[in-house]
């Protein structure tokens, strides 16, 4: 069943996409059967939907996104989870081969499902026969924080998920794009992803479209950061965001954006208009 479904992506006719973002849309099939499964379990349907798969399934971001984030109000156990979603891929989507890892730290499940030869992928020894998915599931690190449930529909089903909203999602965003690291493979640390300038622009256009009453939930914000003031906040951000490397944010961005030319418009733009956003936001919180 699986199988069928991830090899009618792969053969659907009139598009040739970059290898990255192929297997990206298909971990989008899969990120639909591990939410229609957390979402009917009883014991996990009270995991707070979050991340950049959130936004787009929920919110609209126009962008792929490959893993699956979740915060826990209490204590995660990864290992029960793993083993309940083996359970659940055996029981209900019949698929036999799937496997799990959990990661040292316990914050990552990982399910690999060995699909890339059988679909045509693997065109050498470098490339390897697993999809990845990983689950993020981490301990809520606040308890400031608005919640939303809303329906999501796919193509076997709809469920209804709880997450974050958006002004929680926003300050999460904001939080993350000051306050992380992030190293590609075996490379040294850069101090941004791609991803989230991408989603902060789109934050902050949402915003701006809202007159700005759309605002982040700047409690959680300071909380995260250490931080004492909102606008404090927003000028430790316009200074990040005037020494942005646009290559680093391609290369972070392409697996999750469908064509080079809207990459290259993207990067192209970014170096004016995020410190724009930036400063307009700056001038709604100091004339407030």
């Amino acid at each position: 069943m699986i199988e069928e479904r991830l090899a009618s992506i792969v053969a659907q006719p009139g598009k040739s996409l970059n290898p990255l973002f192929l297997r990206t849309r298909l971990k989008e099939v899969l990120q639909d059967e591990v939410l229609a499964f957390v979402y009917s379990h009883p014991q996990y349907r009270s995991y707070l939907f979050t991340g950049g798969t959130c936004l787009r399934k929920l919110y609209g971001l126009p962008r792929m996104s490959e893993d699956l984030d979740f915060d826990v109000p209490g204590q995660p156990d990864p290992v029960s989870f793993a083993a309940s979603i083996r359970e659940y891929v055996t029981r209900v989507l019949q698929y036999r081969h799937m496997t799990t890892r959990v990661s040292g730290n316990g914050t990552s499940v990982t399910l690999v499902f060995p699909v890339l030869r059988q679909l045509g992928l693997v065109h050498s020894s470098a490339d390897t026969p697993n999809l990845l998915l990983r689950c993020d599931v981490a301990t809520e690190p606040t308890g400031i924080y608005g919640t939303q449930v809303s329906p999501l529909s796919t193509a076997q089903a709809m469920f209804f998920v709880r997450a974050y909203d958006l002004p929680t999602l926003f300050g999460s965003k904001l939080a993350a794009f000051l306050g992380r690291d992030y190293t590609r493979g075996s490379s040294q640390a850069q101090p941004f992803k791609g991803r989230d300038v991408f989603d902060l622009i789109w934050f902050l256009q949402k915003a701006q479209q809202q007159e700005w009453k759309l605002q982040p939930l700047w409690p959680r914000v300071l909380a995260l950061l250490g931080a004492d003031s909102a606008v404090s906040v927003v000028r430790r951000a316009a200074d990040k965001a005037a020494s942005l490397d646009t290559e680093q944010i391609a290369a972070d961005l392409r697996p999750f954006v469908e064509t080079e030319q809207a990459l290259e418009v993207f990067t192209t733009n970014v170096g004016e208009v995020l410190p724009a956003q930036l400063k307009a936001l700056e001038e709604v919180l100091v004339t407030r």
